[in-house]
């Protein structure tokens, strides 16, 4: 219903809306959980809306700020992410793997290998991306995603590339 309080006539106008107040309260509290919380999700919607540039100043603020707390390993997910979409793969496969170094239950390591798989191949290091895939199926057999990490592992050998 047009004119209904609370609603907005398209999805980038809600996102519009979102991102501002995400980032009044970001800026009042620039330190705070809340804070990094809120300027994460403003930069995760830039990311979304296609505003790489700012999704990557928000993400960076947050990684600063927030450290290895959870929000900070979700920004620089967010950066590597970028970085992969942009085509800078040595930055994305930087990201991933420091991530993948990290110990701690708030980002599964499972996932992040797959990713860094993914940018290895994008990138042209097929032996990067095998041995990626490996760790998964080592380290995390009965991951949701070792299927798929054997099936890349595969794909790999069939190609050549490890």
């Amino acid at each position: 219903m047009p004119g209904t309080a609370g609603s907005f006539p398209t999805e980038q106008a809600r996102a519009a809306a979102a991102i501002e107040k995400f980032l009044a309260v970001a800026n009042a509290y620039p330190t705070s959980t809340e804070g990094l919380s809120a300027r994460y999700h403003a930069a995760a919607l830039f990311a979304e809306g296609g505003k790489a540039a700012d999704a990557e100043r928000e993400f960076k603020a947050v990684a600063d700020g927030a450290g290895a707390s959870v929000y900070g390993r979700m920004a620089t997910l967010g950066l590597a992410q970028l970085a992969e979409r942009a085509g800078r793969y040595d930055d994305a496969i930087a990201s991933y793997r420091q991530l993948a170094a990290q110990t701690g239950d708030d980002l599964p390591t499972d996932a992040v290998l797959m990713q860094l798989a993914s940018a290895c191949e994008l990138a042209g290091k097929p032996a990067e991306a095998a041995q990626a895939f490996r760790r998964v199926v080592d380290e995390f057999p009965d991951s949701l995603y070792a299927a798929e990490a054997r099936q890349g592992i595969t794909r790999l050998q069939v190609g050549g590339g490890s």
